[in-house]
């Protein structure tokens, strides 16, 4: 609370007495110290490898002694520029009354790894304060479950997490689960965006992970990740099999029309319709965006796709692909237009009243701005099968930093589009 709520009477009491002239992060256990603040310094000791600075006004960072930059693993600068005064702030690499990076003395001071990483990092184009942020939390906020599954992390062997990550990548799947707190509302979110594919071989990998478990526990037998997929993957096929011959031929056909009538639709008369999808290229520090207008009658208007450079979550760059749609939307006097992102957790996020403390706040932020001003845009959540053409936009070859304007389909959507157009 002390970070996460600076304006309360408890934070400026402490702030007054102990970090004066820092922040908590900063802040020296102090002589004659009160048995609570004590308390907070020393679970602070442990728990602050878990905090990161995100980048607002960059008055507070420290470019050199604080952990702030995207990319890097402990994200800190490199400090090897004899040259740099140490205790510089982040605005000082910021062009003059501005929020753009000066590239001339970011290229003359930085190393060329972290010169790119500085350069790639996005500042708000907002009025927006440095913030600290848990890395432990899809939020970036603080909670004492979190704190504790840190700690955990950092102190407690546990070979059973080793086991179970072999069970996904046996699977040929790999999640990133650094900032998700709770695992049920990040199974329920993929059982809502993602495919049946995927959704089937979750559902393997975590039978396998169960059963091996119950094995060693009340067995004490030991089965390899290998052995625990492939009989859970049996067991799947067995109850597939199984369940197909209780069903007749037009019970399948009604299924099949079930999922059929997951297609794009059109916007009501007199509106546009802006479809948008994000596609990450894993390790490539790299991120696309596709992005397709049509009218009321289905007839594609104009597209556009892009390509940024980056190390960004998944929920930031599909909160990136909409503000990028909405400013598009502005430069081209469009009115009444619809937006849709497949993305569930950016747009419930958007529609919410939590503070995102990572980068993807900024964003948010950023957007409720503009949506404020304009009652005939709004943001809606579509599944992903009614968003194919936009993912297909994002696929689109583009130069890195660049984008790409169509007032014609390109090749790749035409049969697409023509699908939709037809339904």
């Amino acid at each position: 609370m002390v970070r996460q709520k600076p304006d309360s009477l408890v934070t400026r009491i402490f702030k007054s007495r102990y970090f004066p002239d820092n922040h908590i992060l900063q802040a020296s256990k102090g002589n004659d110290s009160s048995f609570i603040w004590t308390g907070i310094w020393e679970a602070k000791e442990s728990l602050k490898g878990g905090f990161r600075w995100v980048l607002g006004d960059g008055k507070e960072i420290k470019i050199f002694k604080d952990p702030w930059l995207q990319g890097k693993v402990d994200y800190r600068v490199e400090d090897h520029h004899l040259n740099v005064i140490r205790n510089e702030n982040v605005c000082c690499y910021f062009h003059p009354n501005s929020k753009f990076w000066d590239v001339h003395k970011v290229e003359h001071d930085f190393h060329n790894d972290d010169r790119k990483l500085i350069l790639q990092t996005r500042i708000p184009q907002i009025e927006a304060k440095d913030r600290l942020a848990w890395t432990s939390s899809s939020k970036g906020t603080y909670t004492v479950k979190s704190g504790y599954l840190f700690w955990a992390a950092q102190h407690i062997n546990n070979d059973n997490n080793v086991e179970s990550q072999e069970c996904w990548l046996k699977a040929g799947l790999s999640f990133d689960m650094q900032n998700v707190e709770y695992a049920s509302s990040w199974l329920l979110d993929m059982f809502s965006t993602e495919d049946a594919e995927v959704l089937q071989k979750m559902a393997i990998v975590l039978s396998g992970i169960w059963f091996s478990r119950n094995r060693k526990v009340w067995e004490g037998k030991i089965i390899t990740p290998a052995v625990a997929i492939d009989l859970s993957g049996k067991q799947v096929r067995d109850w597939q099999e199984a369940n197909s011959r209780r069903h007749s031929d037009n019970d399948h056909s009604a299924a099949s029309n079930v999922v059929s009538r997951v297609v794009w639709q059109p916007p009501p008369p007199g509106h546009f319709k802006l479809n948008v999808d994000a596609a990450l290229h894993k390790g490539e520090g790299q991120f696309a965006l596709g992005l397709i207008l049509r009218n009321d009658a289905g007839v594609f208007v104009k597209g556009k796709n892009m390509k940024v450079a980056g190390e960004v979550s998944v929920m930031e760059a599909e909160a990136r692909g909409v503000l990028e749609a909405i400013k598009w939307v502005e430069d081209s006097g469009i009115q009444c237009v619809i937006v849709e992102s497949d993305s569930l957790l950016v747009v419930q996020a958007l529609k919410s009243t939590e503070t995102y403390q990572l980068e993807v706040g900024h964003i948010l932020d950023e957007w409720k701005i503009k949506l404020k001003s304009r009652a005939d845009l709004s943001v809606c959540h579509v599944k992903k099968q009614a968003n194919r053409a936009a993912h297909l936009m994002a696929k689109v070859p583009c130069l890195l930093n660049c984008s790409n304007c169509f007032t014609s389909p390109p090749g790749l959507l035409v049969e697409i589009l023509s699908a939709e157009f037809a339904v």
